[in-house]
């Protein structure tokens, strides 16, 4: 569908998934850095069994109250979209919400059937927490066999050329 010039197209969407304290959000950080320094631009949605990010009596949350959605608190340089869900809102939904990104990755998303890498620590658990039909790669400080490649948890830039190979190069392509 053609609109203003620009060709809408689904961003890829990938899931990073692991134990608690298993480093995922260490390795993520990273990730999107390296990604960035290529030229990529990558979002982050990460899950929260729960949180409370808006204070009751602001302003903000005062238009919540009252049925406002969404509300949108403005700055100088950033924006914060309130948005009320009925239920849990799945990734794919936010995703297709989110402008000018070449890639879509989600830390902590352990169901639901997406592509994931897991991080995995042997420390942390005795194996791998994904379906092993939803494993792409695995980020970790062991070297076993799982049947998908395995990254050393410093490897960032290993881990970038295969996240480029498998998501960002053929997107491109299509553009």
């Amino acid at each position: 569908m053609l609109d203003n010039h620009k060709v809408e197209r689904s961003v890829p969407l990938l899931s990073v998934v692991g134990v608690s304290n298993s480093g995922k959000s260490t390795v993520l950080v990273k990730l999107v850095q390296a990604l960035k320094d290529r030229g990529y631009r990558v979002a982050v949605i990460k899950h929260s069994c729960g949180f409370e990010v808006d204070q009751p009596g602001k302003d903000s949350w005062r238009y919540q109250e009252v049925g406002a959605g969404p509300v949108v608190l403005a700055g100088p340089k950033k924006i914060v979209v309130f948005k009320p869900c009925e239920e849990e809102c799945e990734p794919e939904v936010i995703a297709r919400s989110l402008d000018d990104v070449d890639l879509v990755i989600t830390e902590g998303y352990k169901t639901g059937r997406r592509p994931k890498i897991e991080v995995f620590r042997e420390q942390n658990s005795s194996d791998l927490i994904c379906k092993p039909e939803e494993l792409l790669a695995v980020v970790s400080d062991t070297r076993r066999d799982w049947g998908v490649p395995v990254f050393h948890l410093e490897d960032i830039p290993g881990l970038a050329d295969f996240v480029e190979t498998k998501f960002l190069k053929l997107s491109l392509r299509d553009e």
